[in-house]
């Protein structure tokens, strides 16, 4: 087998191997890009690289993503990395030569830009990535080593209770207009600033990582006001369908008691149906998602859901012992669980802000962009 760097010229097969690959869970589901494969790359930064693992027979084994970005760190702005879109097959050759060639690669990729820290995000579900780079080992093989930094769960908002509360009459939530632009930017910054790992160094880098962002526009900006116009919390609305869209593989045991009970709850007005098998999963993130009190979060995801079409739900990223973004009472929900890495090389010590702080701030992180 041997690593290559993928290129324009390798864009159909890239394309067509990401579709081909189906991540289990409680639902199987598989990635088609639309357009480009590297565009949805481009969301966030313009520095991008990835990688192929071929077999004799030309094909692809395995693949992953650097994507590297400015960040706050530690209090310093630094340049750092993700790792994404991993995908390993099945085969044992095919675990142990990925492992083998990841961390070279890794690092020639972190020295070009003198980046200390790589991020990555694993499904607890993708156990063919978590058995190649999670997964503990011989601590004498040089190979990446996974720190947890944050446990979270992938949020679902399919439904709403007919006992649901009503959001507090002396909570406003509108859309945002153009006189909000500066409110909101510089209550982004405040919020994000808290976080031990932030991309918003500015109210200029909040405009620039807006401006990336394809489809996201002020308009798909809620927030929650008082009645002194005080922004109280905000969300974006964004549906991926414009650089890919997510496919239904097979639904498991739990998945399709779901399902069946979501169809029959979408003719009360209750739930939002999931589609038949090999149909795309119609849905919207929730980014930049804040609020002050669990109330304010409760008023933006109502009016959010409310503002879906029919069988759009909602998907939003809720960190473990961060109680604010815990799904609401009213809400039909389901979760995932995964975990967000850090990757260090073998010889790199662990840093302060791996290290566990209950109730700490989550770090910045857009599942959207994953």
């Amino acid at each position: 087998m041997r690593l290559v760097k993928a290129t324009a010229a390798d864009d159909q097969k890239v394309t067509d191997h990401f579709k081909d690959t189906t991540l289990p869970g409680s639902i199987d589901i598989s990635y088609q890009r639309i357009g480009s494969f590297f565009d949805h790359y481009r969301l966030q930064s313009d520095d991008f690289v990835t990688y192929l693992l071929i077999n004799d027979q030309d094909q692809i084994e395995a693949m992953a993503s650097l994507i590297f970005r400015k960040a706050l760190v530690e209090g310093e702005v630094q340049t750092i990395g993700f790792a994404t879109d991993l995908r390993v097959s099945t085969s044992r050759g095919a675990i142990l030569s990925w492992s083998q060639h990841f961390l070279p690669v890794l690092e020639e990729e972190k020295a070009k830009r003198n980046c200390r820290y790589i991020f990555s995000v694993v499904a607890q579900s993708q156990k063919q990535a978590y058995n190649a780079f999670v997964r503990p080992r011989s601590m004498k093989r040089r190979l990446p080593r996974y720190y947890l930094f944050r446990r979270f769960q992938i949020v679902s908002l399919h439904g709403l209770l007919p006992w649901r509360p009503r959001p507090l009459p002396s909570i406003l939530v509108k859309r945002a207009q153009e006189s909000d632009r500066e409110a909101l930017y510089a209550y982004i910054l405040k919020k994000k600033s808290l976080r031990p790992l932030t991309f918003s160094l500015s109210l200029e880098s909040i405009h620039q990582n807006l401006e990336r962002w394809k489809d996201l526009h002020l308009e798909n900006f809620l927030l929650a006001k008082d009645k002194d116009n005080n922004i109280l919390g905000c969300t974006g609305i964004w549906s991926p369908s414009q650089t890919q869209r997510v496919y239904s593989h097979g639904y498991s045991p739990e998945a399709l008691t779901l399902k069946e009970g979501l169809h029959l709850l979408s003719f009360l007005g209750m739930g939002k149906r999931l589609p038949p098998v090999s149909q795309p999963l119609e849905f919207c993130y929730l980014t930049h998602l804040f609020a002050e009190n669990p109330d304010i979060f409760y008023s933006l995801l109502y009016t959010a859901y409310k503002s879906t079409t029919k069988n759009e739900f909602l998907v939003y990223t809720h960190f473990d012992h961060y109680w604010l973004s815990l799904p609401p009472r009213g809400f039909l929900s389901s979760s995932m669980p995964g975990g967000f890495y850090c990757v260090l090389s073998p010889d790199q010590p662990v840093p302060d802000f791996l290290k566990p702080m209950h109730l700490h701030e989550p770090p910045d992180f857009e599942l959207a962009l994953w």
